[in-house]
């Protein structure tokens, strides 16, 4: 049977032929290394056996070798006297005869170290079963640059929660609303618990879809604490909000926005419009009084370039800071002097200022940005077009079967005109 196994596959001299590493090469190589431990267990498997084999044959040759030949049985005078005593002495004299006890030998299998394969990452994951099951990679631990907050106990909050429970089931009043249908859910009791628990890790979460972090600090990430309220108002009274990812066109967003959000007296904050807009060193949340650093530009996304995000992002300052080399003339409409790095911002104040809050909304090109580009910044409005390559044809053929009958205008000089059916 051993010599019948194929040979084990030589998996890098196969890997030294192939030139170009596909799909399907990487696979047929996963395949060969699976082959090749297979074949070596199978080969270990019929070594015990055979070595437990030759061990049973040794074993019945020592007992056959052994024992002798009985005559036939033979009765011996006893007298009454001694019989017991001839028995013992009979069942001695047969216990001396037999051969002696030989314990069956156990064949160990020799330990088998697990061969690390060519197609595993660090922690042992097959890297094809780990793409079959649609497990990514593990993410690396992102920098956390989020304010300080205490841990609310989990005992804590199910106690609470119990607690309301049990107050509801005790209102006769609300129990007959429910079974009337006619119960009314407060929405902001509703909005305002959710803001307090689950709601900053769903906005961190929307952010990070929406590679907020990626592009402003690089891949640190933060959990915003604070509620930032941004709302522009139009000459209707009408109110357009901006939350986490919503759409405001840039003739609603033409005028600046009224930003709220819950400070405490004495503190200091800064706020920041990514496109570029900053204001620094407001008391609490009167925004009037924070030194303005470079004055409101309605949104201007050029026509063709699709969607444009705008992040309102809110830091917390432990001090004032001294921004006088950042301050831009007013007005100031020229895009060289108001381009601003975020990440530099925050890595020249770092030690002064943490981001906690943060809303952003999306902007598509409409009717309004032509007037920001001709009136405000003096310029040409930018204009994109989608560029799109030829139809791809593959080579031609000489003797074409089963083509269509104008397979030949394909390869036509488009300049060429064409004549008779086509």
């Amino acid at each position: 049977m051993l010599e019948k196994l194929m040979d084990e596959f030589n998996i890098a001299e196969l890997m030294a032929k192939v030139e170009e590493r596909t799909p399907y090469a990487v696979v047929a190589f996963q395949e060969c290394e699976r082959m090749n431990i297979l074949t070596s267990e199978i080969k270990r498997s019929l070594k015990e056996l055979d070595l437990g084999l030759k061990d049973k044959d040794d074993r019945d040759w020592d007992f056959l070798r052994t024992s002798k030949p009985s005559s036939g049985p033979q009765k011996m005078p006893v007298k009454r006297g001694t019989e017991r005593s001839s028995e013992t002495t009979a069942e001695q004299s047969s216990r001396k005869e037999l051969p002696p006890r030989q314990t069956p030998l156990r064949t160990v299998a020799p330990v088998q170290r697990r061969k690390t394969s060519m197609f595993e990452d660090a922690e042992g994951d097959d890297l094809l079963d780990v793409l079959r099951r649609g497990k990514g990679p593990k993410k690396e631990a992102k920098p956390d640059i989020s304010l300080p907050r205490e841990k609310l106990l989990r005992a804590k909050e199910i106690k609470a929660r119990k607690k309301i429970l049990r107050e509801n089931r005790q209102n006769a009043e609300m129990e007959r609303a429910a079974r009337l249908r006619t119960a009314l859910i407060p929405l902001d009791e509703v909005r305002a618990e959710w803001e307090k628990s689950s709601g900053p890790f769903h906005k961190q979460r929307v952010a990070e879809h929406c590679a907020m972090f990626r592009d402003l600090f690089r891949g640190a990430t933060f959990t915003p604490w604070v509620t930032l309220r941004v709302e522009y108002r139009q000459e209707d009274e009408h109110v357009v909000p901006v939350y986490y990812g919503n759409m405001v066109t840039p003739s609603e967003a033409s005028s600046p926005p009224a930003v709220s959000y819950e400070a405490d007296k004495g503190s200091l904050w800064t706020l920041l419009l990514t496109n570029p807009d900053r204001v620094t060193n407001i008391p609490g949340n009167d925004m009037q009084s924070g030194k303005e650093i470079c004055h409101y530009l309605p949104p201007f996304p050029a026509m063709g370039t699709g969607y444009h995000r705008f992040i309102f992002l809110l830091f917390k300052q432990d001090c004032r800071i001294d921004s006088s080399e950042d301050v831009r003339p007013t007005p100031c409409h020229r895009l060289k002097l108001r381009t601003l790095s975020s990440f530099d911002l925050y890595r020249k104040h770092e030690d002064a200022m943490t981001p906690a809050g943060l809303a952003f909304q999306q902007c598509q090109w409409d009717s309004c940005v032509s007037w920001v580009s001709h009136q405000l910044l003096n310029m040409r409005e930018p204009v994109f077009e989608f560029a799109r390559p030829p139809v791809y044809h593959p080579p031609q053929v000489k003797f074409p079967r089963h083509q269509p009958l104008r397979y030949l205008d394909r390869y036509r000089d488009s300049k060429e005109p064409t004549y008779g059916i086509y």
